[in-house]
Formats: C-alpha cells, structure tokens, sequence
C-alpha cells in the first residue's frame, strides 16, 4: 500500500480549514494551512512507521543473527517524524509552498532509501556467505561426495584405506585454505589416520575395522580443534572441553550451513536465465506419456514384459535404491562435516580451568573413604591372591574366585581414572588431596594385576577369545595412562592429554596390527590344543587363516574336518573392490594350497 492511499488529500485538508476557521479571522489561513499540513504529515509519517516497522521485521526474520537491528528502523522513522514535523509546523520557512502531497513523497522518499540500505546490506552478507561457501564448502562437498560413495554399506577394506588417504588431504586442504600453517602435533596425527587406514587394509577383523573408521574421523575432529580453535597451553580438561563440544558446535551451525549453500547458488543464478521451470514441465509431461506407451507395449507383447520387469527389478534395486542411499549419506556428511569445521572456527570464549575453585577440603573429605577401602581391597588381594595367605570362604574354591571379578575390576580402575581427573578440575591444589589421589593411583595397579591375573587364569582353562584379548589390552592401557596422571599430579605442567591420545592410538595400532584372531587360533590350536573349542575357531575372520591352514597340514583334524569346513564357509565370499583387504587374498591362497 503506498504512502498517498493513507495520507487524505489537499482538498480535504482545506476543507477541514474552512470548517473550523471562521471567514475574516486574521491570519486563519496561514495557520489553518499549518494545522492541516502538520496533521497530514504525521498521518503519513505514522502510515511510513507502520511500513518501516514491517519491512524491518521481515528482514530479521529472513537474514538471522547478522539482520539489521530493529533499533536501526527506529532511529531513521524518528529522524522522519521529526523532520517532516519540522516541515509541517513551519511551511512559511519554505515560502509556503510546502504542500501535504510534497510532505508526503518526503516521507515515502526516507522510507525507500531505509529499504533500500537494508537490501544493500542483505546482499552484502548474502556475498560473504557465498564467498564462505566457496572457501570452504565446496570442498566439502567433494569429500562428503567421494565418502559417502566408499562407506556406502561398508566400513572395512581398502575403501577405507582411501578414506585415510582422502581424510588427508581434505584436512590438509581446509586448514592450508584458511590461511592456517599444520603444526608438528598435527602431522602427527595425519600419520595416525594413515596406519588407522592401512590396518583397515591389513586385517579382516570386523570389530578392529569398525573402530579403526571411528577413530580416523575422530582423530579429523582433534585436528580441527588443535587448528582451528588453538587451546591454550595444551590444559588437559581445555583440550577435552574443545573436542566433546566441537559436535554440538557443528549441530549448532547446520543454519549456517544452509544460509551458505543458498546464498552461493542465489548469488550464482542472480541475473542469469534459469531453464529449470521448463526442464521441470518438459520430466513433467513426459513421464505419463513414457507410463502410457510401456503399459501398451507390455500388453502386446509378453516377452517385452518379462524382460522389462528383470530389467526394471534389477535397476531399481542395484541403481536406484544406492544412488538414493549414496546421496542421503552424502548430505549427512555434508552437514556434518562442514558444520563442525564453521563451528570450531567460531569465536573462543575461554573457560577458566586450572586448579579447581572449589574448597579443597570437601575433595579431601570425599577421596579419605575412598581410599580407605581402596587399602583394605589391595591388602586383601596381596595377601590371598598374590601370597595365597589367606583361607577362601566355606564352599568357594580358588579356580571360582580367580574366574570371576575381572570386568567388575576393569570398571573400577576406568572409574579411578576419571575421578582422579575430575577432582583436579573441581578443587584447588592441596598436597593432601595430591596424596590421596597417589594413593587411589597406586591402589588402582593393584587392582589392574589382580583384575589381569584372574583373566590369564581364566584363559588358561577355557582358551583364548577376543573379547578376553580386548580386556587384557584395556588393562594394560589402563596402567599405562596411570602412569602419566601420576606424573601430572605432582607435576600440572605435564601435558597430560597428549600423553593420553598418544597412548590411545599407538595401543590401538598395536592391537590392530597385531591381528588379535591369528593370536587367538594361534594360542587355542597351539597351547590350548586339547581344550580347543573348534567351533568357535569357525568363527574367526580370515586374519585367522595361516594358522589355521598350517596347523591342518601339519597335524590333520582328527575327525575335525566340519570346523575347517565352517571356516572356509564362512569367510567364502565373493571379494567386491570396496571390501578387498589383505587377509582374503591370503585365504584365497591358503585354501588353493598356495604360500
């Protein structure tokens, strides 16, 4: 609606003049001329506020956080109202030729030029998110793209061995792109995602494979919070904050996302031809035409029919329903991954960590028991478990106590690990609590041994599996970061969470190469041959397979050739190029007879 439908006439406003100005007043019309012009204009004036008001409330609703502020719209309708207040009130400083038509297009004039600076400021951050995009989002598309085609139904083989290698140079990319330099943590960490991807390669060990994939994209993330967010003095709980938030920052920009994506191809299309309309009536009006003669055709000929349904059948499920899988997984990565790499880039707002703020002595209150009964347990399992000092309860036999407490054990030594962490992040420095915290560490070994000494005993009567060789890893992980907490208890300038990722990853490359289902065929054909259980052997995936193989030429299976049947049944699949690893080309070889 323009402002001239809302602001009355010049005809009314005289007549409104000579209604309640009597003829022969001095000076009447002059100042009736002023009461009208003021009153016309500040209804205008009122009609451009309205307009104003709801120009500026789409433009925030369309453009976000970065709209122009309302307090922006208020400023300038003030600055108007006060202007064309002026004007009304005072025609005669115009010669008196300021007319209610005139004070009107002034107030339509400052309304056009608002909405015109608010345009130009929408296309100017409508420009600097195409500009991110380019920067950044396309080539996260490409690698979004490239990843979802290789983990499609898959997770293992050297597909993943290429994700490595793509991960590589997209992170290399991205942070080169942002001006950025890798620093020496940072090569580190490539070459972790490099061995994660060659053990994919390397072993057919499902487990190992699904968790060398978690750990290439988790060490991606470490990267882009080492790079992009730089924590300061590499403090141990800023370096945890950091990575645990860097998702739900990702999670928290999937608007930026989008507002970056339409803002390239908007900014790309504007002022060009689009011909997507007539391609959209041209698919339209051919697809009946198409259903209609392949409906007449199939009717007249029965051969066309059974060919065309094969063919539809097969195109339908190998095709189609993949490409649509393909480009869902594709827009998830997307999402995900340039979502995380805008968040992470965000301003740090530093969070205060050190020594805790709380009083120390509640932490000291609360770790006295704890370690009380951590004494009592260690001395206990010195005294009966380690000495055999000690007379079991009536009716329980030693082979049952060293065969059972293990996981509960695990569990309480990872509890001991982060309660020890988290007492140093909620309360002050105190040798005291330093103390018990040494104490809970040294009691927490006690445990580990115990806990590994009732697993090999365990192994030793039922055979080795590779949950058992997953357990006696996590124990010896765990000893292994206790040495670095103690370390950092006495001394806080030790950088812990380098210590902890890099013992994380080189243990779970050692366990990964190290092939746990060879080591678990291995121990059970080897040393634990007469309580061998062959069926669980037939089970094993085919890193399993020179001992196996080996094992039947050397010695025969006695009766046991159903196993060895099981196994080559199992691992007997046809070898597609996304899921190829080393240790089915080796089966295939083993099986054939070949070394």
């Amino acid at each position: 609606m323009g402002l001239s439908d809302n602001a009355p006439s010049q005809t009314e406003g005289q007549a409104a003049v000579q209604k309640e100005v009597p003829a022969g007043t001095p000076n009447a019309k002059p100042a009736a001329i002023n009461t009208a012009i003021r009153e016309t204009a500040q209804k205008g004036v009122h009609a451009v506020i309205q307009g104003i008001s709801q120009t500026g409330t789409q433009a925030e609703s369309c453009e976000g956080e970065l709209s122009v502020p309302p307090s922006a719209y208020q400023d300038s309708a003030c600055a108007l109202i006060q202007n064309t207040s002026q004007t009304g009130m005072q025609p005669e400083v115009h010669g008196g030729t300021m007319t209610m038509a005139q004070a009107a297009y002034q107030a339509q004039t400052g309304m056009q030029a608002c909405n015109a600076q608010a345009e130009a400021e929408a296309d100017e951050r409508r420009r600097e998110w195409a500009k991110r995009f380019r920067l950044f989002g396309i080539p996260t598309v490409v690698y979004a793209a490239v990843t979802a085609f290789l983990l499609y139904h898959n997770f293992s083989g050297i597909a993943m061995t290429a994700e490595a290698i793509l991960t590589v140079v997209f992170a290399v990319f991205m942070i080169r792109r942002s001006g950025r330099s890798m620093c020496s943590k940072g090569w580190w960490i490539l070459a972790g995602i490099l061995l994660l991807g060659l053990s994919d390669f390397l072993t057919d060990c499902a487990p190992v494979q699904f968790f060398n994939g978690i750990g290439i994209f988790l060490l991606l993330l470490l990267l882009f919070v080492i790079s992009f967010r730089e924590p300061e003095g590499e403090n141990f709980h800023e370096m945890l904050f950091e990575l645990i938030a860097a998702p739900f920052r990702g999670i928290g920009c999937l608007g930026s996302v989008v507002k970056d994506t339409s803002a390239f191809f908007r900014t790309k299309s504007k002022g060009k031809k689009t011909r997507t309309v007539p391609v959209v009536i041209g698919f339209a009006a051919a697809i009946p035409i198409v259903l209609l003669v392949i409906a007449l055709l199939c009717s007249a000929d029965a051969v066309f029919k059974s060919v065309l349904g094969q063919v539809f059948r097969d195109f339908v499920t190998s095709f189609i329903l993949s490409g649509i899988g393909i480009l869902i997984s594709a827009v998830f990565w997307y999402a995900a991954v340039y979502g995380i790499v805008l968040g992470v880039q965000k301003p740090i707002q530093r969070r205060q960590s050190g020594n805790g703020v709380a009083d120390a002595i509640t932490g000291i209150i609360i770790c006295l028991p704890v370690t009380l009964v951590y004494l009592v347990f260690s001395v206990i399992q010195i005294l009966f478990l380690f000495l055999r000092n000690m007379n079991l309860p009536d009716g329980y036999t030693y082979a049952q106590y060293v065969h059972e407490g293990y996981i509960q054990l695990m569990v309480v030594c990872l509890l001991n690990l982060v309660l020890v962490l988290i007492m140093n992040e909620i309360f002050r420095k105190s040798r005291i609590l330093d103390v018990l915290m040494t104490v809970i560490s040294g009691c927490t070994y006690i445990m580990t041994a115990s806990s590994m000494l009732r697993m090999i005993m365990y192994i030793r009567t039922y055979g080795l599996t590779f949950l058992r060789c997953v357990v006696l890893w996590v124990l010896t992980l765990i000893a292994v970061l206790f040495a670095g907490v103690l370390i950092w208890i006495w001394n806080r300038r030790f950088r812990l969470f380098r210590y902890i990722m890099t013992a994380l990853i080189a243990g779970w490359l050692l366990f990964g190469f190290a092939k746990p289902d060879r080591v678990v065929a291995h121990y059970n054909l080897y040393v634990h041959e007469q309580k061998a259980d062959y069926d669980y052997l037939s089970r094993l995936s085919a890193d399993a397979a020179p001992v196996i193989f080996e094992y039947v030429r050397s010695n025969g299976c006695d009766g046991e050739e159903y196993w060895l049947s099981g196994y080559r049944i199992g691992n007997d699949h046809e070898i597609r190029w996304r899921h190829i690893n080393l240790p089915e080309i080796l089966m295939k070889r083993y099986e054939s007879g070949e070394r």
